[in-house]
């Protein structure tokens, strides 16, 4: 049996740390336990650091909105 690549996620949300609100946090979860099968972009509409335990190896990788 072949395996077939696993492909890309890519999430685009306005709410997304650093933005502090509950549906950021719920977004960043989400994100973080596809990250530990798939590789996962968040497209973000917030600038800014992420906090520590949302990078690094098995993560999202963040593009947050240029100003």
């Amino acid at each position: 049996m072949t395996m077939q690549p696993r492909g890309k996620i890519v999430v685009a949300s306005q709410h997304y740390p650093p933005d502090t609100s509950t549906t950021a946090a719920i977004m960043a979860e989400i994100a973080c336990r596809l990250a530990a099968e798939r590789e996962v972009v968040v497209l973000s509409g917030w600038p800014g650091a992420l906090p520590a335990l949302q990078t690094g190896p098995d993560k999202p990788r963040v593009r947050p909105k240029r100003a």
